[in-house]
């Protein structure tokens, strides 16, 4: 399992990584997973981060997407490798650091194994989502849009597609309109939500083109998201 530690507004993060266990005991791969139920933080607007991964081999942080993107914001990022000889399983660590967060900061950080691009290999990828919440920005970023409340997204006929409203902070009340009218969200409607994300649409027809709204609240704070989908056969 991880780890979490908090000290004040820094919260560290010491990944404990597992192996898969042959039928008579032998640990056959060392992949730095997480080996929780959890793999979400939340921190607030203006906090310090500090994450920890190791490894049986060296491994490397990816940053979120939005971050990726932003070279200014990739600056605001310090990594730290070094190796424990004290630790003969997994010697090699990486920590990535971060001072004063913002809410656009929110995302997936990944550590990986060196040389692997497959962020979805669970055999050489660990991943933690961190969440910043602001509560001026109750919406974190889209990547692709320089626009914070009004999105123009495209939507694919009969290809799963994300409407993008994910939050800072997993616990906004996120709700979807189509000209004022409340859209039944429900697994049984094909349609659910993920604070991660935003709305999952696993079967997106005709319904899904022109303006969107996603209202967000969270204790005495609202907030809303204009999208105007693209339908697209």
């Amino acid at each position: 399992m991880n780890l979490i530690l908090s000290f004040g507004s820094v919260a560290f993060i010491i990944f404990r990584m597992s192996g898969i266990v042959s039928a008579d005991g032998v640990y056959l791969i060392y992949p730095p997973f997480i080996a929780t139920s959890t793999s979400q933080i939340v921190l607030n607007h203006g906090d310090n981060l500090t994450i920890e991964c190791r490894g049986r081999y060296p491994v490397r942080w990816i940053l979120p997407n939005n971050l990726v993107e932003n070279e200014a914001k990739q600056n605001r990022f310090t990594h730290l490798d070094e190796v424990s000889v004290q630790d003969a399983d997994y010697p090699f660590r990486s920590s990535i650091l971060a001072q004063v967060l913002e809410y656009s900061d929110t995302g997936m950080f990944h550590c990986a194994y060196n040389g692997t691009y497959d962020l979805n290999s669970l055999d050489n990828v660990s991943s933690v989502y961190v969440f910043v919440f602001d509560e001026n920005h109750l919406f974190a970023p889209v990547e692709s849009s320089p626009y914070l409340d009004f999105i123009i997204h495209p939507i694919h006929q009969h290809k799963e597609s994300v409407i993008p409203c994910r939050t800072t902070h997993p616990l906004v009340n996120v709700s979807l309109f189509k000209q004022h009218t409340l859209v039944n969200v429900s697994s049984d409607a094909g349609i659910e939500y993920d604070p991660t994300q935003g709305f999952l649409l696993y079967y997106p027809n005709s319904f899904f083109s022109g303006y969107f709204e996603c209202r967000a609240a969270f204790k005495n704070i609202t907030s809303v998201r204009i999208i105007h989908l693209q339908w697209l056969r």
